[in-house]
């Protein structure tokens, strides 16, 4: 398959073009051979059934997602298992307290995230989620109609960059931010 195949993006085509890409990678993709084998499964046992709790595991599987796919999802059952299970994670990390998230996460690691680098994670996802309900509702809250270009895209996602930098930060009691962090987020987002 030619690369041009694979990505047909180019920067002057129409959204609804990008929008057709992605539901035929969806098409192609979502069967239960590949998502039984990928990360995108644990995602799955949250949605549709509980979306906010998705939408957390669906961040940090994004986060995550380098490697090799069982190491990936070792990481990821290793950490949703130190979290409770008698309420759902969304609502968990509206209340949990730095203290009982740093005690759940002590040991944990994957590559170069740490237990304080998922701490300060968690814990800005709680405040998003109290403050919003969602990550999506964080994300379109400036928007007052669906997104529908790139450009408005662009511009929900800096605006979403910065709501998640300030909140990151604010939960990071260092002067300095943990290289785990600073490498969970591109083009200085924590600098």
């Amino acid at each position: 398959m030619s690369k041009a195949s694979i990505l047909p993006l180019n920067y002057q085509q129409d959204a609804k073009a990008v929008q057709r890409f992605f539901e035929d990678m969806l098409h192609r993709f979502k069967t239960p051979q590949s998502i039984e084998a990928d990360p995108v499964s644990i995602v799955h046992r949250y949605h549709p059934h509980d979306v906010a709790s998705a939408e957390v595991v669906a961040l940090i599987t994004c986060l995550m997602a380098y490697g090799q796919r069982p190491a990936i999802i070792k990481a990821l059952e290793t950490l949703l298992y130190r979290l409770p299970k008698t309420e759902t994670l969304a609502s968990f990390l509206q209340h949990v307290t730095a203290t009982e998230l740093a005690e759940r996460l002590e040991g944990w690691y994957y590559r170069f995230y740490t237990a304080e680098d998922m701490k300060i994670l968690l814990l800005a996802l709680g405040e998003i989620l109290r403050k919003y309900g969602s990550l999506e509702a964080s994300f379109t809250t400036n928007s007052k109609k669906p997104i529908s270009s790139t450009t408005e895209l662009s511009i929900a996602t800096y605006q979403w960059n910065q709501l998640l930098r300030s909140t990151l930060l604010q939960h990071n009691d260092k002067v300095t931010v943990s290289y785990g962090c600073g490498y969970m987020f591109p083009n200085g987002l924590l600098k």
